[in-house]
């Protein structure tokens, strides 16, 4: 339904799927915190959503950038590395929450948590704040940062029908 298909993902370990939702549910928290930014919350209430809803399904927002309680610049790579010490960073890495540079692939976007069956976070959606940040032209290829919503690839375990953006 909807194009939508949700891709089983093995992992050798219970513990290894632990962590993963671990983290998600953790970033997921963090987005829901950041409604506070930008005026991220009056977008949501404009909607029709209130508070209960924005929580209980996980809507967030991201910011271009997270700041640290010094008001100190800090990539998400850095906060999910201190939040979660046990976690090798290369299976951090794996988990496709940001780029190269570690800074978080939904930069300016409201976000949806999506969840499994079991209410487990497995996966994200955004879609951009910025008004004018979409190229609605015809034969228009927005880069990802353009791309009105954006969502995981595959090694998130959620692939959509089309592939694209």
């Amino acid at each position: 339904t909807f194009g939508i298909q949700y891709l089983d993902r093995q992992f050798s370990k219970d513990v290894e799927y632990e962590k993963y939702v671990q983290v998600y549910s953790y970033v997921s928290k963090l987005f829901v915190e950041c409604n506070k930014l930008d005026n991220a919350l009056d977008y949501w209430k404009s909607r029709g959503f209130n508070q209960k809803l924005i929580d209980d399904y996980g809507l967030g927002y991201c910011p271009t950038v997270f700041k640290d309680s010094n008001n100190t610049i800090i990539s998400l790579k850095s906060i999910l590395k201190k939040q979660f010490p046990d976690i090798s960073e290369s299976t951090l890495d794996s988990y496709g929450l940001y780029d190269h540079y570690g800074q978080c692939v939904f930069s300016e976007r409201y976000m949806f948590a999506i969840k499994n069956a079991k209410g487990d976070v497995v996966a994200f959606s955004g879609r951009t704040a910025g008004a004018g940040s979409f190229c609605g032209g015809t034969g228009c290829k927005p880069s990802d940062s353009e791309k009105r919503f954006l969502r995981f690839s595959d090694c998130t375990g959620f692939r959509t029908s089309s592939g694209s953006g």
